[in-house]
């Protein structure tokens, strides 16, 4: 096989998985499934749709993880490119999708020159001038050595994935992955979450311009609240694919790593609870504002949520020490309590 620099990037991709995804898929079946590795590539179907250029064209994910990723440029002359979106695109491993793994594992390519590098997210190299660390040096995928040097390398990280992968928690989010959650197709991103729905499944979308209008008018009004979501782009509505799409900010705070006691998680829930309010809020507030436009029978944003937050604060029984705080915890699993409600429990106002 023959790189060319006259070549688009999707003309690479047949090489690159060649020496990079077969190997990956054959050292998993040689060793009887134990990898556990998901393969993606950025492209522009609705199975992996992304944003503009923040998502690497090259993800490996073992478990949740995303532990490996690559950068591809078509030119030669492009390698520099390639590495500054190496180090630019996922260069915040967070907590909430890396638990305690404080590297990761990349390429980038032009034409037919190859480079591999470990990611250091570590404090110490976050006060150099890059944190990516040259594994390889660059190599000629059309040198015969060359590419048996690509391909040594990456049975190495695939030993790496190996060693590793029983230490990885199953509560990470899966970073650059799309996932389906009911209707909702999410993808989490760096800095912002893409949410897409396909039209079939868009609740009152007989009239999709109103709807989108409508919803456009609920996010101008959550604006600068900071217990309410935050667009970035959107929302829209795509007639030719037939989906909606929405770009939500996020805050950057690693939440899971934050919540160390009672305290952190009264704060987070208040701020939780005042988005449930005010969401509810800003809807009667609208003009053509429709009961039945985000609930089911009066009770989806009233109990349901509430529900939900309960199992959720359930899994944080360790840091809830007090009756007060445990007493919550279990109003709201009653389905009994509304946000207004919840908003005045003595363990949200700090009352006794």
């Amino acid at each position: 096989m023959k790189f060319s620099g006259n070549k688009s990037e999707s003309m690479l991709h047949y090489p690159i998985d060649a020496m990079i995804r077969v190997p990956l898929e054959t050292f998993n079946k040689y060793i009887g499934g134990a990898l556990q590795i998901e393969i993606d590539r950025d492209k522009a179907d609705l199975g992996t749709t992304t944003i503009g250029t923040k998502r690497p064209d090259f993800l490996c994910w073992t478990k949740k993880l995303l532990l490996f990723k690559g950068e591809e440029k078509a030119s030669s002359g492009e390698f520099n490119v390639a590495v500054e979106e190496l180090e630019e695109k996922f260069n915040v491993l967070v907590p909430i999708c890396f638990g305690k793994i404080q590297f990761m594992i990349g390429y980038a390519i032009a034409g037919s020159t190859v480079r591999f590098y470990a990611i250091d997210s570590s404090v110490e190299a976050k006060k150099k001038p890059s944190i990516l660390f040259p594994l390889t040096g660059e190599l000629n995928a059309s040198n015969l050595v060359n590419r048996f040097t690509i391909l040594r390398t990456v049975v190495n990280i695939a030993r790496i994935i190996l060693t590793i992968s029983d230490n990885i928690p199953n509560t990470l989010i899966p970073l650059g992955k799309r996932q389906k959650l009911g209707h909702s197709f999410i993808m989490f991103l760096s800095n912002v979450v893409e949410k897409i729905i396909l039209k079939v499944d868009l609740p009152y979308a007989t009239n999709m311009d109103n709807q989108v209008n409508f919803l456009k008018k609920m996010y101008d009004y959550a604006k600068g609240h900071p217990g309410l979501v935050q667009v970035e782009k959107g929302p829209l509505f795509d007639k030719g694919k037939g989906i909606y799409r929405v770009v939500m900010k996020t805050r950057d705070i690693p939440c899971m790593s934050e919540l160390k006691n009672e305290n952190n998680v009264w704060e987070m829930m208040k701020y939780i609870l005042t988005g449930f309010y005010n969401r509810r809020a800003c809807n009667e507030k609208l003009s053509g504002y429709d009961d039945n436009t985000l609930t089911t029978a009066g009770y989806y944003t009233t109990t349901l949520d509430m529900y939900q937050l309960g199992k959720m604060l359930e899994a944080l029984s360790s840091q809830i020490s007090s009756d007060q705080g445990r007493g919550f915890v279990e109003e709201l699993k009653s389905k009994k309590l509304t946000a207004e409600l919840a908003l005045k429990h003595s363990w949200i106002n700090h009352s006794s």
